[in-house]
């Protein structure tokens, strides 16, 4: 039977949502699940054969990337009470690449499509955490378990929402900052070396590196986290 996504979803969304299309894919969860109980099992649920593989159906659209962190932001907010959420995603999404691409496969065309729209998944799933499931990380040395394991963390201590998720990284934004800043840098570099803009975060500009300790300097991502009030972790 296909798919068919809530009336009431729709409506909240509303025009806010250009080329609305289907989304399938399959994901992993360690625990099988763990994520089952909250999850509308007509929208995403264990997967064919159980186990630890997850199938989510649901839509994406585009949104102007100028405007995207917000538009997720509202979006989760009004999506919540009906068991939904939202988030940026990657254009280079196997389900959603195509969207981008044209008959004539003209590159330059692609990315200048891809510079002013933004894939926005509509998640039937309230917690923001789901989307880095959904997504995955593809890093060489942090999993999505370490990854959802420590925004989970974080989130116990101040307020945060996942707005963009990619294969290499996340974009997190921060409703209130954190007592002990340098900590959390500390910890953001920890988790993730590049601390740069890995994931589409067009306001964050890039953090290099010292020469001297090949590492971003703590007071640089202090700095950088106060003024935009996110962080992008890349992978």
């Amino acid at each position: 039977m296909p798919f068919e996504i809530p009336e009431s979803v729709l409506a909240c969304v509303g025009s806010r949502l250009l080329a609305i299309e289907h989304y399938a894919r399959e994901f992993l969860v360690p625990a099988a699940g763990r994520l089952a109980p909250a999850v509308p099992g007509s929208a995403c649920g264990p997967a064919e054969g159980g186990g630890a593989d997850f199938l989510v159906q649901s839509v994406w659209g585009l949104a102007r990337r100028d405007g995207v962190r917000q538009l997720v932001l509202d979006l989760q907010r009004q999506l919540r009470s009906l068991g939904w959420g939202a988030c940026e995603i990657d254009p280079f999404d196997p389900v959603v690449h195509g969207a981008f691409s044209d008959e004539r496969g003209d590159l330059e065309r692609e990315l200048e499509l891809m510079g002013a729209q933004a894939p926005v998944l509509l998640i039937p799933h309230p917690d923001d955490l789901a989307s880095l499931w959904v997504q995955g990380s593809r890093g060489d040395e942090v999993t999505t378990s370490d990854l959802v394991a420590r925004v989970a963390e974080w989130r116990r201590d101040f307020s945060l929402s996942v707005v963009c998720a990619v294969a290499r990284g996340c974009v997190i934004a921060l409703h209130d900052l954190p007592t002990d800043l340098r900590t959390f840098a500390s910890e953001v570099r920890d988790l993730s070396p590049l601390v740069d803009e890995v994931g589409p975060n067009p306001d964050i500009e890039r953090l290099e590196p010292s020469a001297s300790t090949d590492r971003v300097d703590l007071g640089e991502i202090v700095a950088s986290i106060t003024r935009h009030r996110s962080v992008t972790l890349g992978f």
